[in-house]
């Protein structure tokens, strides 16, 4: 397991980004890597900010589906999670050779897309059915693997599909738990020293428990909006790391 250093200040950061995108979660049923994954890439660089992603985003999904796990509809997430199966395997292949440079740019981009795609509000009746859930499956597998961030695609798949509000975020942690353990055996694990890893696991399980606190007092609108438009900041400014800094 690859080792990831991190300074006190940039543990500060990183928890603070995990536990913002925990809570949105746990209101939402997606957002972890939307809010978290530009800030570790920022810290620790694209391809290890990926893999610690996908690591902690399965402490996330656990908790979650303990949570409610009984409104889950399993058959919907097994039907997205074929066509990622197949998919992550060769978007990491890709991932492995691709310079960290261009691979900020590509992750920031496909960042700032998902949350404009998901904000956006866009339904279309091609994506309904085996046909769309394929296309989800796969296309949230290669951004999954590639930026840490499926949840857009799925979640797009979801309002398209009309599935019920209570099943919404139980459903989408069953799928999201298959496709980040999918993307941890295709990427390999990362994982920092012990006392940030307690930091870190902290700020995840805080955030997910005051998501779930607020979940009942706040608009799921708004809070998607506040995901959304953090995501988007974060995402333009992996572009600028990429082009930039280098």
């Amino acid at each position: 397991m690859t080792a990831v250093e991190l300074s006190g200040p940039a543990v500060v950061a990183a928890a603070a980004a995990l536990a913002a995108g925990a809570a949105a979660q746990g209101i939402t049923g997606f957002g972890f890597s939307l809010v978290a994954a530009p800030v570790l890439v920022l810290l620790v660089g694209p391809a290890h900010a990926v893999r610690l992603i996908n690591v902690l985003a399965v402490s996330v999904n656990l908790l979650l589906l303990a949570h409610d796990r009984g409104a889950a509809r399993y058959g919907d997430a097994l039907r997205l999670l074929v066509p990622a199966a197949v998919v992550a395997p060769l978007a990491a292949y890709v991932v492995h050779r691709t310079d960290a440079r261009v691979l900020s740019v590509v992750i920031g981009v496909l960042i700032s897309l998902a949350a404009l795609a998901v904000a956006s509000g866009a339904r279309s009746s091609r994506l309904r059915g085996p046909v769309g859930a394929a296309a989800a499956g796969a296309l949230s597998a290669a951004m999954n693997t590639a930026s840490g961030v499926g949840g857009p695609a799925i979640a797009m798949y979801a309002v398209n599909a009309d599935w019920p509000a209570e099943a919404v975020r139980p459903t989408l942690q069953v799928y999201f738990l298959g496709l980040n353990v999918l993307s941890f055996v295709a990427l390999g694990p990362v994982w920092p020293r012990a006392a940030p890893a307690v930091a870190l696991l902290a700020a995840v399980a805080g955030g997910l428990a005051g998501g779930l606190a607020l979940v009942s007092r706040l608009s799921a609108g708004v809070v998607q909006r506040a995901v959304l438009g953090l995501a988007l900041a974060g995402g333009i400014t992996a572009v600028i790391r990429g082009l930039v800094v280098g």
